[in-house]
């Protein structure tokens, strides 16, 4: 138990080491403006993983310190989500303020599936210590919830032939790959029970540790976020799928001028 418990404080330090690191690489690249919310989650992350270096893990202080934060993170974890989908739609204004109302339907299906699996594991006889399985349990819905909406949106970039901006695919698939790993680890978690928690929150911390490398390696400056398409189609066929967006988004803009 000791060895973990070392272990464990390693991973959390590379994690908010990494953090900071990610930090001052979008400050430095010119991407906190563009990635406010994103920005701030990371530092709040950072700041609350710093905070329980310094307590004991089995203390009442470290609880305290995970039930009032844990909200506060779900929260902005959904926010960036939605920050995620504006980056998308940044250059279609009438389209992004309509299909608000979209998403927001498709982000409570994804809810909805989410719920729908609840049952696998609702576990309660094997979490001595009820109310944090109830968080994890609250926490693992909706980090699926975040990895479904996230998935479908990274096969949308992936087939969508209009040119967007490189740090918004390479954002769509880390930040997918980052729930989708908490997702799992916290189902494993909710079903085994406390016995396996100690091992849980080390594939957390890796997978975060994996995660936030990945956005610091793959993040490009402001300046030189240039414009890709994954899916090549013909010139013609482009143009004319951006000329029908760009129609639709001032019939929007007019709709809603007036």
């Amino acid at each position: 138990m000791e060895d973990l418990i070392q272990t464990e404080r390693w991973l959390a330090a590379a994690e908010i080491l990494l953090m900071v690191a990610l930090l001052m690489v979008m400050a430095r690249r010119g991407l906190t403006s563009t990635y406010r919310i994103f920005f701030g989650f990371m530092a709040l992350q950072s700041a609350v993983r710093l905070a329980s270096l310094f307590l004991n893990p089995l203390g009442n202080r470290s609880a305290y310190l995970y039930f009032y934060t844990t909200p506060v993170l779900w929260v902005l974890s959904i926010l960036v989500v939605l920050e995620l989908y504006e980056n998308v739609l940044v250059d279609f204004p009438g389209i992004l303020s309509f299909g608000k109302k979209v998403i927001i339907g498709t982000f409570a299906l994804a809810v909805l599936i989410s719920l729908l699996t609840a049952g696998i594991d609702w576990n309660v006889s094997g979490h001595e210590f009820r109310k944090i399985f109830y968080f994890t349990f609250s926490e693992r819905c909706i980090t699926t919830a975040e990895a479904i909406f996230l998935f479908a949106m990274t096969v949308f970039l992936r087939w969508f032939p209009a040119p967007l901006k490189r740090n918004v695919h390479v954002h769509t698939v880390v930040l997918f790959l980052y729930f989708l790993m908490k997702s799992v680890s916290l189902l494993f978690f909710n079903l085994a029970g406390d016995p396996v928690a100690m091992s849980v929150n080390l594939v957390i911390l890796a997978a975060s540790c994996i995660c936030v490398a990945g956005w610091i390696w793959q993040f490009s400056p402001e300046t030189d976020d240039k414009k890709i398409t994954y899916r090549k189609v013909d010139p013609d066929e482009e143009n004319r799928i951006l000329g029908g967006l760009r129609a639709i988004n001032d019939a929007l803009l007019g709709t809603a001028k007036r």
